[in-house]
């Protein structure tokens, strides 16, 4: 009887390859008895043994070597063998991989359809962005949102591109958007666009809708918390259509009036919406949104009558806009004017009282052109604020 051992080795090197595939086949005969197979240790050896004397084809392979075939005759004893494995690369069929250009690296579209389908987001775009990578936020009921570590005031919210004020009402009970007024939103989670500013955060841009070119229609939804109302139609000139909603939220009807001592919070949003699409002279919109969040508690201390009197809080913006963008060919242009009024007040039973009122006027004009695979564009924008502040100390 013959045993056959060796050892394999990449080719040009002492290096062992391990797990090496060998099949030695008797040249005399195709019988199964007469087939052997092994496989390399980690040292790259190999043994076969019980061998009869005679030829044989012995086959080697291994992955990520090009396969190696010979003839041995083996005449008695133990006959050692060394094989050596040629490295060869994994060819793969061509692969042509085509992509649009994105206009920032990380951004994310997400529909009024799209929205319906995440979980707990009740349809709208606003909170459907917690789903999105980089994006977390600080409880179930807290949709303020924290994109890549910035905080929430890192954050800016831009409606039909004018500069809005704030996403959510009450840390995020719901959106200041009804959901039946919002086309999509592009949620920007960073390197966005110079036209967004210097933000640090994320930011919310958000598209409504311009209304149906049908007939009537409308949306009524009501819950345990919140009632809303969304209309759209035609304004009876061709190409023009209107979309309006509102929403009221009702803890202060909700909540027993025996509670005196806990502030009851309130909520609303309104938005009224007109576009007049014209054709040759472009598409006009004329647009005022708004959304007001307030809270109030009648304090009573007997212990400390000093303590005692009327609590309120109350935080609002209001927005009105006029926009226009057209197109002739491979170029494009649009123009923006907006004003926004937002206040903040606090009002602790007259002993303590403050409001800041920002007031800004903002313009915005841009011109762009498609040049080939690529778009050409070129803006200027401007922004006047003036804040008013009213505030009482009482004596200590």
């Amino acid at each position: 009887m013959v045993a056959l051992h060796g050892t394999v080795h990449q080719k040009g090197s002492l290096a062992p390859v391990v797990s090496a595939e060998l099949m030695l086949i008797s040249m005399g005969s195709t019988a199964p008895a007469d087939s052997r197979a092994a496989m390399t240790d980690a040292a790259g050896n190999f043994a076969f043994g019980g061998l009869s004397a005679g030829a044989y084809r012995l086959a080697v392979g291994a992955v990520g070597f090009r396969p190696l075939q010979l003839t041995i005759t083996l005449t008695g004893g133990v006959e050692r063998l060394r094989l050596a494995l040629e490295r060869e690369g994994y060819a793969h069929p061509e692969i042509t991989v085509e992509a649009k250009a994105l206009e920032a690296p990380s951004v994310q579209t997400i529909t009024r359809e799209e929205a319906k389908a995440v979980p707990g987001t009740a349809g709208d775009p606003l909170r459907a962005v917690t789903a999105l990578p980089g994006v977390a936020q600080a409880s179930d009921i807290d949709s303020n949102l924290y994109v890549r570590g910035g905080g929430p005031n890192d954050n800016a919210l831009y409606a039909d591109g004018i500069p809005a004020g704030y996403p959510y009402h009450y840390q995020g009970v719901a959106s200041t958007f009804q959901a039946d007024t919002i086309k999509n939103l592009t949620f920007y989670s960073g390197g966005f666009p110079a036209r967004f500013g210097d933000r640090m955060g994320g930011i919310f841009d958000l598209h409504t809708r311009d209304g149906t070119e049908g007939r009537l229609a409308g949306a009524l939804d009501a819950s345990l918390i919140a009632s809303s109302l969304a209309l759209e139609s035609p304004l009876g000139v061709p190409g023009l259509t209107g979309v309006a909603s509102a929403r009221r939220g009702y803890f202060d009807f909700v909540l027993p009036r025996r509670i005196t001592d806990v502030a009851v919070p309130r909520y609303d949003d309104w938005l009224a919406k007109a576009t007049w699409k014209t054709g040759t002279m472009g598409t006009w919109r004329a647009e005022v949104f708004g959304a007001r969040d307030d809270a109030a508690a009648d304090v009573k201390n007997p212990s400390s009558p000093a303590l005692e009197g009327r609590y309120t809080w109350e935080h609002a913006y209001r927005v009105g806009a006029l926009l226009w963008a057209g197109a002739s060919g491979d170029w494009s242009a649009d123009a923006a004017v907006a004003g926004q009024a937002a206040s903040s007040e606090i009002d602790l039973a007259g002993d303590y009282f403050y409001n800041t009122r920002p007031e800004e006027v903002y313009a915005r004009a841009g011109v762009g052109r498609i040049a080939g695979p690529h778009r050409v564009s070129a803006a200027v924008e401007g922004a006047v604020t003036r804040y008013r502040l009213d505030a009482y100390f009482a004596r200590l």
